[in-house]
């Protein structure tokens, strides 16, 4: 159990200082739960990515509203159809059989790091 949590911390620094860096860090850290954690439900990797994604963001948004003018009337309906978007996405997944649901992220992960390189 140890040594999960090490390489859980290990697998969460290295994802957000490639996700600090370039962006793309969930493409570490989702195979990395996966492996570490392998009887884990895929809706609940997933869930622990976007909160990892969720606090970068935040916390990045924080620091650019304080320095720069945000056009709030453009933002605030992009924000709100990124937020439902994303929860409509996450309900979803919890629909699909794990054997079906590994191979699809498989895929979708090779795709976007294929995009993102």
């Amino acid at each position: 159990m140890e040594t999960t949590f090490y390489f859980l911390i290990i697998i969460g620094f290295l994802a957000g200082l490639m996700d600090a860096a370039v962006g793309g860090g969930g493409l570490l850290q989702i195979p990395g739960l996966f492996n570490i954690l392998p009887g884990t439900p895929v809706p609940t990797v997933l869930g622990v990515g976007k909160v990892a994604s969720f606090s970068g963001t935040v916390t990045a948004t924080w620091q650019y509203v304080r320095k720069i003018p945000v056009p709030w009337k453009m933002l605030l309906p992009a924000a709100v159809l990124a937020f439902i978007a994303s929860y409509l996405g996450a309900k979803s997944v919890a629909f699909f059989p794990t054997q079906y649901m590994k191979p699809i992220m498989l895929v979708i992960m090779i795709v976007m790091c294929l995009i993102l390189f």
